[in-house]
This record gives C-alpha cells, sequence and structure tokens, in this order.
C-alpha cells in the first residue's frame, strides 16, 4: 500500500494553509481458501468500503471515516484501488499541518456468490508543514496584493501590512 504524504502551502491570497491530497493506493489479493476455488467467478470479491480509524502524534480526536471502494479483484488474482484517506476539511478544521497520524484501515467487500469479506492493515499518513515564518498581506507598487513573508515583502519593495493579514482585508493602491 502507497499513502503519499500530504502537501500544504500558504495560500498567497487568503493567508490560509492549504492542503493537496493525493490518493492512496493498495493491491488487494485474493487466495480462496482451496484448490477448487480458484477459478470460480463466484469467489470474485467486489471491493465496497473502506473504514479509516486515525491516532494522530499529539493525540488530536479525529473520528472514524468510512467511504466507498470500487472495483473488484479475481479469484486467485489481484486488482488495485485508489482512495482518499482523508478529507481536506478534516485537516482544515483539526489544524493537522506538521502532523503525523497511524492509520488502520479495514477494507470491506463481498464474494459474487455473497460471502463477506474484510481486511484490515495498518499506514502511516503524513501531513506536511506550511510555512513557519509569518506571512501577512503585502502591498506592492504595482497596487496588487500577496501574502508572503516581512522579509520577502520588503525585499520586494512592497509594504507590509503585518502578521497573518488577509488580502481580503487590505486595499492596495
Amino acid at each position: 500500500m502507497t499513502i503519499p504524504p500530504i502537501s500544504a502551502a500558504v495560500d498567497s491570497v487568503t493567508g490560509n494553509c492549504t492542503f493537496t491530497l493525493t490518493n492512496a493506493t493498495a493491491t488487494f489479493k485474493n487466495k480462496p481458501k482451496n484448490a477448487l476455488a480458484v477459478e470460480s467467478p463466484f469467489n470474485d470479491i467486489i471491493l465496497q468500503t473502506l473504514d479509516v480509524a486515525y491516532r494522530w502524534d499529539d493525540l488530536a480526536a479525529t473520528p472514524a471515516a468510512t467511504g466507498g471502494l470500487g472495483g473488484s479483484v479475481p479469484a486467485n488474482g489481484s486488482s488495485t484501488a485508489q482512495f482518499a484517506v482523508v478529507s481536506a476539511t478534516d485537516l482544515s478544521a483539526g489544524n493537522r499541518a506538521g502532523h503525523t497520524a497511524s492509520l488502520a484501515l479495514t477494507f470491506r467487500g463481498t464474494t459474487v456468490s455473497g460471502d463477506d469479506v474484510e481486511t484490515t492493515t495498518g499506514g502511516t499518513l503524513q501531513v506536511n508543514s506550511c510555512a513557519t515564518t509569518p506571512v501577512g498581506a503585502c502591498c506592492l507598487l504595482s497596487g496588487a496584493c500577496n501574502v508572503v513573508s516581512q522579509q520577502t515583502c520588503v525585499s520586494n519593495a512592497g509594504s507590509y501590512q503585518g502578521d497573518n493579514i488577509s488580502c481580503l482585508t487590505v486595499t492596495c493602491n
């Protein structure tokens, strides 16, 4: 299974930390329990749901999430599926930038013949940090506004409006 890190960056207009999510990828292997079942289409698995439980490094509580999972895994074969392990809303609401979570993932499905199947595994989710240098609105000589550090603003002949000030709240002339 591959769980790519989540990138984080300061939005140049709002000054908020924004996240770029990339789906995780898992390869599922269908190993029927006996030799008679290895070619039977009745033992193909239809993937259905994914439950993700989080344990963050700062012990912050994040409710477990359930999502849909599509695809099928042929009997005695394998298949790959992509899925989200967290939502941008959960990351923003919990101020998760710069944190790591241990994940418990439970995949559920049914065989074509109607038998329930599930497997549980673990993983790690790394959420990269936004800039640690304070940023704020910077009015440039052109009248444009960018959210940058004070040092970057001054080095570009701009007028720094203050830490944590958004371009949405200032008027640059």
